[in-house]
């Protein structure tokens, strides 16, 4: 499974901070899509791949949680691909 993310709403550093659970299992923890490590810049794309078996009913759940407040009602979690790619 691959995960695509950018920042394309105009968030700096320290703004979009997330966890993304697969199946419940924590990949990516207070992940922040404009740190260095990660795509670092804003409209730049971004791409992590997984490895991940169906649940018991035969799915797949990937969860973005927000570990922050939202501001201005805005869903501080970003995802803006999924790619399940069969082994």
């Amino acid at each position: 499974m691959r995960l695509h993310f950018a920042e394309i709403y105009g968030m700096a550093y320290g703004q979009r901070i997330f966890d993304v659970r697969i199946n419940g299992t924590p990949v990516l923890l207070s992940f922040d899509l404009l740190h260095p490590n990660n795509a670092g810049a804003q409209f730049k794309a971004h791409v992590r791949e997984f490895s991940f078996q169906p649940n018991a009913n035969n799915q797949i759940i990937v969860q973005i949680v927000p570990l922050q407040s939202p501001v201005d009602g805005l869903f501080r979690g970003i995802l803006n691909g999924l790619q399940v790619i069969p082994q």
